[in-house]
């Protein structure tokens, strides 16, 4: 979907909602809300941040890449930055992936990882959700819109699970017949991203600093509710933030813009919350994301125009890697690669 049909879409969709709630209402819960919570709800995700930059440092435990803690962590920053400002969601990710290549790591390693990342993400946020289910049954029960809604993501999933290897070899002999560079280039990524199957140490400790971060951030939906002046319980967001974080990253949005709001407009209401707190929430959150991006952009930048970047790679001035960061080695780097990864197939 083109960037500003997805911004067109999010735009159409929150006003719409602002409407159904009440414009007033909303305004006024925002503007009455209590901004310890908000703070505090920052604080909160802030330090998320920080676990998933550990998260992201774990899984390129693999290689030796030679880049340090607060490295990655300013380029998870300048990620997030580039996530929320240009639509599509993916240029940050992408940027990272490849900005962390050495002469000791490729930029498609450095994008699997960042896959990988992403994929034990959203795993993580299943899970929390589906122990939420088990644990409160009869709190999920009690609304059929959030039952239907899991039973749907559970089914999508197991259906990804299933399909993903047919899926997988079907896209990639078609892209291979379309472009043989681009479909070599894509086998290597995703043999890199199948490589940490052989992990299963460091893809286990990367899951459970997920899980961590996850709960991070659906402590950070409560605060917010908090924040509003609504009285939910903890348990509905348990039950409810997963899948709703799961579904605003289909791709019809900008940043979720409009599907988060649609969601919370869904479920929250039918335990406890007014249309204009359940709408109020998730455009808190989306304030709480500018400025959180807004942080990760400074994270990056000041250091580098003080001259003090450490040992983060070398930026042109899009933020993307020069070419002396990312230029590989020659013969030796394809031996590299080809001894990573195998053939391509």
């Amino acid at each position: 979907m083109h960037p500003l049909l997805k911004l067109a879409v999010s735009v159409g969709l929150v006003i719409a909602l602002l409407f159904t709630a009440n414009v007033a209402d909303v305004v006024k819960t925002i503007g009455n809300s209590d901004y310890r919570y908000f703070t505090l709800s920052t604080a909160v995700s802030f330090a998320g941040v920080f676990l998933a930059t550990r998260r992201w440092q774990t899984l390129l435990g693999r290689f030796e890449t030679g880049l340090g803690f607060w490295a990655l962590f300013r380029l998870i920053g300048l990620s997030n930055f580039y996530n929320f400002f240009v639509p599509g969601g993916i240029a940050g990710d992408l940027m990272r992936g490849v900005s962390c290549g050495t002469h000791r790591l490729s930029g498609i390693q450095g994008v699997a990882s960042v896959a990988v990342d992403r994929i034990i993400g959203l795993g993580s946020f299943v899970l929390l959700g589906i122990a939420g289910c088990v644990v409160s049954a009869d709190a999920l029960a009690a609304i059929p819109v959030g039952t239907w809604l899991w039973v749907g993501l559970a089914g999508l999933t197991f259906g990804a699970c299933i399909g993903a290897g047919r899926i997988r070899g079907g896209a990639l002999r078609v892209l291979s017949r379309l472009s043989p560079v681009a479909g070599d280039k894509m086998n290597l990524l995703v043999d890199s991203i199948c490589a940490y199957r052989r992990s299963g140490s460091l893809a286990g400790r990367a899951l459970a600093i997920s899980l961590l971060t996850a709960m991070i951030n659906i402590g950070s939906f409560y605060l917010l509710g908090r924040a509003a002046g609504s009285d939910v319980g903890l348990i509905h967001f348990v039950l409810y933030i997963p899948v709703i974080t799961v579904v605003s990253y289909l791709p019809v949005t900008y940043s979720g813009l409009g599907i988060r709001e649609l969601c919370f407009m869904a479920l929250f209401p039918q335990v406890g919350m007014t249309a204009g707190q359940a709408l109020a929430v998730p455009i808190l959150y989306f304030g709480m994301l500018l400025i959180l991006s807004l942080a990760g952009g400074l994270v990056y930048w000041i250091p580098r125009l003080t001259g003090a970047h450490g040992d983060v790679p070398s930026a042109g001035p899009s933020g993307c890697p020069t070419a002396s960061a990312t230029r590989s080695t020659g013969a030796s780097d394809d031996a590299k690669r080809t001894h990573d990864f195998g053939s391509p197939s």
